[in-house]
């Protein structure tokens, strides 16, 4: 399948809020991509801020779609980055974020647009730190367009990656503290994930599933 090359833009607010609003206008199609040198708003999950300086980061989205449950997309689209950087040391933090060793390199956020039938449309946002970083995250160095190039490429594929996530999944095995948007907190060892892309932990009053919060691992805290 040949797909659209990924647009370069300037400067917008945010690339997920700019191709979600193509879309809703009909002036997108799927897998139309878009990356920009800066974003004035961009945020993350839970409405967090994405900020970062000027032309130093891949800040890219791109419309894409599932008949599948949509909380593995973000997922997959992890593993979708790790292949395109082809670096040692890149592992994934549940649910969406792409390290490093051990620092972050990447997050990823998706954004429910609408439901075609069985099919759900979404935004892919992706914002990789390639020159420049926060204090206590990690960057690599790469061409923005050719990675770019390499992730739009593998967006008709997400589904099929999504059964890898395991393997790059750098809590299999470990204690984590996981903590929900309501404000439980559930400690335990993660085993795995369930096939929406939950977070499976063994915790002293048996097995739970995590699907919304923030996981880290106790010999980081």
């Amino acid at each position: 399948m040949r797909l659209p090359p990924t647009e370069v833009v300037d400067q917008t607010t945010s690339t997920n809020d700019l191709m979600a609003t193509r879309w809703r206008r009909g002036e997108a199609s799927l897998y139309d991509s878009v990356r920009a040198r800066y974003q004035t708003h961009g945020h993350g999950r839970f409405g967090r801020t994405w900020n970062a300086p000027y032309d130093t980061a891949l800040l890219y989205s791109a419309i894409v779609s599932t008949s599948q449950t949509p909380s593995r997309l973000p997922l997959a689209a992890g593993i979708a980055v790790i292949e395109a950087l082809e670096s040692d040391g890149l592992s994934l933090k549940w649910p969406n974020d792409v390290f490093l060793h051990g620092k972050k390199l990447c997050g990823v956020l998706a954004e429910h647009i609408e439901q075609q039938g069985n099919t759900h449309i979404l935004v892919l946002g992706i914002g990789v730190n390639l020159t420049a970083c926060p204090p206590g995250a990690e960057k690599l160095d790469r061409d923005a367009d050719v990675l770019a190039e390499r992730i739009t490429a593998s967006l008709p594929h997400l589904d099929q990656l999504f059964v890898r996530y395991a393997d790059y999944l750098q809590s299999v095995g470990k204690s984590v503290r996981a903590i929900k948007p309501d404000g439980e907190t559930i400690h335990g060892t993660a085993t795995g994930i369930t096939e929406e892309g939950a977070l499976v932990i063994d915790t002293s009053a048996g097995i739970t599933t995590v699907t919304a919060g923030d996981v880290t691992l106790k010999e980081t805290l």
